[in-house]
């Protein structure tokens, strides 16, 4: 008895630790009568806290969660929003049974928990066709495996000896040949998990976020689930990340995706590589390009993650050179795309083309001298942008002043630049504090913090313009420098 008693105040106090409560009007009423002395409130507001429904469930990272408890409080509270990211999946007992008996709720994030084919079946299920009441669902880094190639060549196998013992051939060459043949097009059978996910987006009409990065999707899973997406009715932003290379069925589904849907506001696509030579994106770059414009114009996509697939050289040319000049999309991100400064001039015709483009990241790509430069040209085009990250990009002391000298000369609009992480020294120090000298106004508010080999120091706020943002973390400047700036 004393053993059971200490594991169910264990299990209590383990559940008062994990659940969050958002009623804030509540915590204040609560904690405004503790600090008096009438207890006779107190209680009342004791009974008040039973009665309150939890809105979030937070059991991120736990390794020993009592589901059979949880699911038990899941029923009763019906919490809206779950996250169970990094969380043990044992065999006794299920995370996704607790999770998917709630009918009320709207996110559920379970990234990185091991999801098997059952699992994505229960979730596809339940919280997508059912119950239909899901808003947010992510199950980055999940493996969709390939189970349908196992499932299927495991049956052919059977058939082939079937039909090598009807015809009585002691020679199974033929038998080996078939099967090595069936291997190779097995591939085309979508995995199993996938197909389950593709029936429960079928039926569902509230997700608006769907994450998947991480998945490890192949070409016909990637397909399915993109396909489908494309006909869905309130789907805004979607993440497929991380998905290895960038093949022909993969780049021919976006296509589809982004020719079809109206309502996908954010699509994410970044570390997914862009395989180069072999006349790989001749013809399917530029149809990307150009369902890139149209989902623009009818004014649903609005956000491009492109970060991390090897966008640059012919590719970046046939993508940029293929957008027109009706493009109205408002953030691209091209981050860690080895961007050189001979491949400057196409960003320049990015900033060209895309009229409304008001965010554009760059960070971690070599552009060095020549390509800020050409970057600073491509600024003067531009009449809408507001933010410009131009982190790890080894802009120097001199890139640095013709990059100023534009910025002042023209009236860029800009807000926010970060110039952090990149070879100003102190030259590039006392250009930048002659730049903030000069552009004195009551409407320029900005903190610039300067970090070198001295450590961190912080300055107080200077004047900018318009509420620029600018950001100096770890320029390589002396103390001198730092201090004049």
């Amino acid at each position: 008895t004393s053993t059971s008693t200490s594991t169910s105040h264990a299990l209590m106090r383990d559940e008062s630790r994990t659940i969050v409560l958002n009623d804030l009007i509540l915590l204040e009423k609560i904690f405004s009568y503790l600090d008096t002395s009438s207890l006779h409130q107190a209680s009342i507001a004791c009974k008040q806290w039973k009665r309150v429904r939890w809105v979030n469930l937070d059991i991120q990272g736990r390794e020993n969660v009592p589901w059979e408890k949880l699911r038990e409080l899941i029923l009763t509270r019906h919490p809206r929003k779950v996250v169970v990211s990094g969380s043990s999946v044992s065999h006794e007992a299920r995370l996704v049974d607790a999770v998917v008996s709630s009918r009320l709720t709207q996110q559920l994030f379970c990234h990185r928990c091991h999801l098997n084919t059952s699992d994505f079946h229960k979730i596809s299920l339940c919280m997508l066709a059912l119950h239909n009441s899901l808003t947010v669902l992510d199950l980055s880094r999940n493996l969709i495996t390939d189970e349908g190639v196992v499932f299927f060549s495991s049956v052919f196998i059977v058939f082939l000896l079937h039909i090598q013992s009807q015809l009585m051939t002691s020679d199974g060459g033929m038998c080996i040949l078939l099967l090595l043949l069936f291997v190779v097009f097995g591939f085309h059978f979508p995995s199993i998990a996938s197909v389950h996910l593709r029936s429960g987006l079928l039926e569902n009409t509230s997700l608006i976020s769907l994450n998947l990065r991480g998945t490890c999707m192949s070409s016909v899973g990637y397909g399915t689930i993109v396909r489908t997406i494309a006909n869905h009715r309130t789907l805004q932003h979607l993440d497929i990340s991380d998905q290895g290379n960038m093949t022909r069925m993969k780049l021919t589904s976006l296509c589809y995706l982004l020719a079809s849907t109206s309502t996908l506001k954010s699509l994410s696509i970044a570390s997914s590589y862009f395989p180069h030579g072999f006349g790989f994106c001749t013809h399917l770059l530029p149809q990307f390009s150009r369902s890139v414009t149209k989902a623009s114009v009818r004014g649903s996509l609005a956000h491009l993650n492109m970060s991390d697939t090897k966008l640059y050289g012919s590719i970046l040319a046939l993508f940029a050179n293929n957008l027109s000049n009706e493009c109205a999309i408002q953030s691209l991100q091209l981050e860690g795309n080895t961007i050189t400064s001979f491949d400057s001039h196409h960003l320049k015709t990015i900033l060209k083309t895309c009229s409304s483009l008001d965010a554009l990241s760059l960070r971690d790509n070599p552009l060095g001298y020549l390509g800020t430069k050409i970057l600073s040209e491509g600024l003067l085009l531009s009449h809408s942008l507001k933010t410009l990250d131009l982190a790890f990009c080894g802009i120097t002391q001199y890139a640095l002043l013709g990059f100023l000298l534009v910025v002042k000369r023209k009236s860029i609009p800009l807000q926010h630049l970060d110039l952090s992480f990149n070879c100003l020294g102190d030259s590039g120090a006392f250009q930048f504090a002659n730049f903030i000298s000069c552009m004195s106004s009551p409407n320029w508010q900005a903190g610039i913090s300067l970090e070198g080999k001295g450590g961190r120091r912080r300055c107080c706020d200077v004047g900018l313009g318009y509420s620029t943002a600018t950001v100096f973390n770890h320029a390589t400047t002396s103390s001198t420098a730092t201090t004049t700036a």
